[in-house]
């Protein structure tokens, strides 16, 4: 069975209210709700995640919180794996508490059925050139093998430039799957 990895997993849920409609489709990565990617065959999800451990994508959020999605994943029939960005800038206070909720939630909430492989925080000076390089892993929980393909696909590229993923999705190549390791894709 190959190992499917979903960039930006949240992104297929509901938008919050209208404003964050608006923002979708700069920040869709995924058309489908977690638990229709799950259904189709992905067992790691990407999430993000701001202060209030809202799920969201840059200008982008959910209706659902990291609460709801883990409450959601205790219900799954088999473990996944779960890594977390948190998406703005904060203190270090901020960030040290977050990890812990972050862990708690996880634990507490998927009843063991997600596996937390990393915590990280999005880079205040990312840039459409360091793509590659976007998060700073904070805390590592587990080394599950996954080479982040969909980063590198573009990386010095015109299609990088392009801010909307779907029209991304249509002019990159397709990637083969494979079982050795995960592969992380936009729109499952």
């Amino acid at each position: 069975m190959s190992k499917i990895a979903t960039h930006n997993s949240a992104t297929g849920e509901r938008s919050k209210n209208l404003i964050y409609v608006l923002f979708s489709p700069f920040a869709r990565c995924q058309d489908k709700t977690i638990h229709e990617q799950y259904y189709y065959g992905v067992r790691y999800f990407d999430l993000r995640v701001d202060k209030d451990l809202v799920l969201c994508h840059g200008l982008w959020k959910s209706r659902k919180s990291l609460v709801d999605i883990m409450t959601e994943m205790g219900r799954f029939e088999e473990e996944v794996y779960v890594t977390v960005t948190i998406e703005r800038k904060y203190s270090d206070k901020v960030i040290n508490d977050l990890c812990e909720q972050i862990r708690k939630v996880i634990n507490l909430r998927s009843r063991g059925k997600a596996k937390l492989v990393y915590i990280a925080q999005k880079k205040p000076d990312w840039s459409v050139k360091v793509a590659y390089r976007s998060v700073k892993v904070i805390k590592n929980y587990l080394s599950v093998p996954t080479p982040y393909e969909y980063l590198t696909l573009a990386h010095k590229d015109w299609r990088r430039y392009i801010p909307i993923p779907r029209v991304l999705k249509m002019i990159t190549p397709k990637r083969e799957l494979t079982s050795d390791y995960f592969t992380m894709v936009d729109f499952i």
